[in-house]
């Protein structure tokens, strides 16, 4: 019986590492979201035309584009707001880079709105819908600190047993310097011209390095405390 896979998370918070690695890791095809895409969601390249008999994994920031996959797993990624604002401030909004206290306040205004339903579903194992889905919760900090142990780990908790050898095989594939590089050597315009603006090696706690005075305790002040205490982000 084949399963369908869904990475579902907020922009920046390593969906597309993630959702390579399944692929990867049970040797399967990543489906996109949008069919005029095929082929140019950047999760998609080199994985358009593998196996799609027993697995497909695909990834989604909203309902709409996850519901229509009706998905019979769900991993729900969540990640530390304030490495979430971080990243979006850099990647989403260069235009305001000359004033970084502008560009991370716009960014901290952007995530704040949403970060926590993200955290509430992932908490609560939501199946966005999808009556039957199995859904289960993995944070980025956990990918990250323990990529091959993490990956095993969220797997078998949707009843899969992968192949370890070949999941080790996928974490060196789809590591940040070889997808650097093959990024780098595409085309100037290709995704638009913005995967390689957005493609970055994300850290745990980069935020300290990044948020300007005290944007990372405004942060934590706009998101609800108990879902932050919970996922040990307070």
């Amino acid at each position: 019986m084949m399963m369908k896979i869904a990475v579902f998370s907020m922009p920046r918070c390593g969906q597309v590492w993630l959702t390579r690695l399944i692929a990867d890791t049970l040797d399967c095809r990543v489906e996109t979201w949008l069919p005029q895409d095929e082929g140019r969601d950047i999760a998609t390249i080199g994985h358009e035309h593998r196996p799609a008999d027993k697995f497909t994994v695909t990834r989604g920031h909203t309902f709409r584009e996850t519901e229509q996959y009706a998905p019979d797993a769900i991993i729900h990624l969540i990640r530390d707001p304030r490495d979430v604002t971080a990243s979006t401030g850099r990647y989403r909004y260069p235009e305001l880079a000359e004033d970084v206290a502008i560009q991370m306040a716009t960014a901290a205004n952007e995530v704040t709105a949403s970060w926590d339903s993200y955290a509430r579903m992932a908490l609560n194992q939501y199946d966005l819908g999808c009556e039957g889905a199995k859904a289960v919760m993995l944070t980025y900090e956990a990918l990250r600190r323990s990529t091959e142990g993490a990956l095993d780990a969220t797997l078998k908790a949707l009843g899969i047993v992968p192949d370890y050898a070949r999941l080790c095989a996928a974490v060196e594939n789809q590591s940040f310097d070889n997808t650097k590089r093959w990024v780098n050597a595409m085309p100037a315009d290709f995704l638009g011209g913005t995967s390689k603006r957005h493609l970055g090696f994300g850290q745990v706690n980069g935020w300290r390095k990044t948020l300007p005075s005290n944007l990372g305790d405004i942060v934590l002040k706009k998101c609800d405390p108990e879902l932050l205490a919970q996922l040990g982000y307070a």
